[in-house]
């Protein structure tokens, strides 16, 4: 029997693992943590990847736009993450090579609380992943971004 850890965002139930496969079969990314965040004024969690690059891959705009793309190729649209996370550093796993998330999670995708990583977003209607900076977040917050 599989455990496999999961979210719901628009009354329906994320598989962290199937959106990490989906994520994982792209050229550039090296890994792909998802977990689901909490954001104000919306039920549920949002889905946020926590990437890697492989050397010689830059997150430039159209490999954003290609990672969005390919989401949404091979997910269902509550699934597609709606945040990026980059950081600077390998993801870090248990001793059973298993991605921590609770630090992620807990994290968010508060500008302030996520250290020296960037963050980037899928807003409404755009067909690329953008910076995701305090402007985005007081949106979320404020109740104008619809989600």
């Amino acid at each position: 029997m599989c455990v496999c850890e999961q979210f719901r965002w628009k009354s329906e139930n994320v598989s962290t693992a199937e959106v990490s496969q989906a994520l994982g079969t792209h050229p550039a990314l090296r890994e792909a943590n998802v977990y689901g965040v909490s954001l104000p004024n919306h039920d549920g969690r949002a889905g946020c990847a926590a990437i890697g690059l492989h050397s010689g891959h830059n997150l430039d705009a159209n490999l954003l736009r290609d990672l969005a793309q390919h989401a949404r190729k091979r997910l269902p649209r509550y699934a597609v993450p709606l945040f990026l996370r980059v950081g600077k550093e390998e993801l870090e796993v248990t001793g059973t090579l298993k991605h921590q998330k609770v630090e992620l999670r807990n994290a968010g995708v508060e500008p302030k609380k996520v250290g020296g990583d960037e963050l980037y977003w899928l807003p409404p209607g755009s067909d690329a992943y953008e910076p995701f900076a305090e402007k985005q977040w007081l949106q979320i917050v404020g109740g104008q971004a619809k989600l």
